[in-house]
């Protein structure tokens, strides 16, 4: 995450955050700033509030679709391991687009490839099954038709990462 270049003054969110599994690092980056740990699902959700009793830190069920938040109001988005859950992604942009403050940026990152994630989804049975992680160049191209700016994409066996920014103007 310090890659990703978030200020200890910054409001993140956290989109999919689940149980909390990137609350603690999130928290050691973020000094006077916020973390909205939002999730579709609120039993997640209650089982990460038992882990971090932070006034930083502010749990939030919400659609990634339909956010409840003010535009313009994060620095910075996160979403680790749990875009291909989300049902409809490119409206998923558009809200990420929309809840960004000018100059703000998103990344999109998994602990590996499209690839090997997808074939891993397919064998499971139910739901999660038809769940899909879109190659980095599809997504780059999602972005960039979302208005997103500054785009850049790796993708590797072990790493899906793709980050952009909202335009300044």
């Amino acid at each position: 995450m310090s890659q990703f270049g978030i200020s200890p003054d910054d409001i993140v969110l956290d989109i999919g955050a689940g149980t909390g599994a990137l609350t603690a690092p999130l928290l050691q980056l973020i000094k006077s700033g916020r973390i909205i740990a939002a999730d579709i699902s609120e039993r997640m959700l209650k089982e990460a509030c038992r882990h971090f009793a932070d006034d930083r830190v502010l749990f939030t069920c919400t659609d990634a679709c339909h956010l409840a938040f003010t535009t313009g109001m994060f620095d910075k988005i996160v979403c680790y391991s749990a875009f291909p859950h989300i049902q409809k992604p490119r409206r998923a942009l558009s809200e990420f687009y929309r809840v960004l403050k000018a100059g703000g940026k998103v990344v999109i990152f998994h602990n590996c490839c499209s690839r090997k994630l997808n074939h891993y989804h397919a064998r499971m049975a139910g739901i999660v099954s038809f769940d899909k992680l879109p190659k980095s160049e599809w997504l780059q191209a999602w972005l960039k038709g979302t208005g997103f700016v500054e785009i850049s994409t790796i993708e590797q066996p072990d790493f899906y990462w793709v980050e952009a920014a909202k335009g300044k103007g």
